[in-house]
């Protein structure tokens, strides 16, 4: 009898005794990218405009060519496309970019700086962002700008109008 309890305290004790099992530890660690940013570098510009005795267009291009529809006549200041930068996280892979908005069919009215009842609407907006596939392996920086169209009418009132407008670039 007091062999099979020193058998069976032996296996109770046995197995814990047994050899400790080996163990370390790993670190695990990522480093997140940003899909990218956007940069306003310059603002639309339509520069001075004399609206003609039946109004009409002006239209700034993403090149900063200048059109007028009517009998609207540019008249001197500064015409320039809005201009953006879109900084891309700089990795060696391919990466789309998606020109979201504005599109030709959103409009924007600019309202003028000191009589809130005066107002054009600007439309047609354009870009030369190609949408497509890029590899930035040396640098993750795109410019690219943005133009649009402004109706003008025969009596609109002199003054600053101003107006805003939101960019959105796709990084799926």
């Amino acid at each position: 009898m007091l062999a099979r309890i020193a058998l069976l305290t032996m296996c109770a004790f046995g197995a814990a005794s047994a050899p400790a099992m080996a163990q370390t530890s790993a670190t695990s660690e990522t480093e997140i990218l940003g899909q990218g940013r956007i940069t306003k570098l310059e603002d639309l510009d339509f520069g001075q405009v004399i609206p003609g005795l039946s109004g009409g267009t002006i239209t700034v291009a993403p090149d900063g060519t200048v059109t007028t529809g009517g009998t609207v006549i540019p008249s001197g200041g500064t015409t320039q496309p809005a201009a953006f930068r879109l900084e891309m996280p700089i990795f060696p892979i391919f990466q789309y970019v998606g020109y979201s908005s504005p599109s030709s069919s959103d409009s924007v009215v600019l309202t003028h700086t000191t009589d809130a009842t005066e107002t054009m609407t600007l439309t047609n907006f354009q870009t030369d962002l190609v949408d497509g596939w890029r590899i930035p392996f040396f640098s993750g920086d795109i410019d690219f700008n943005v133009g649009g169209t402004l109706a003008v009418d025969a009596t609109q009132e002199p003054g600053t109008y101003t107006g805003q407008f939101n960019v959105v670039v796709d990084l799926p």
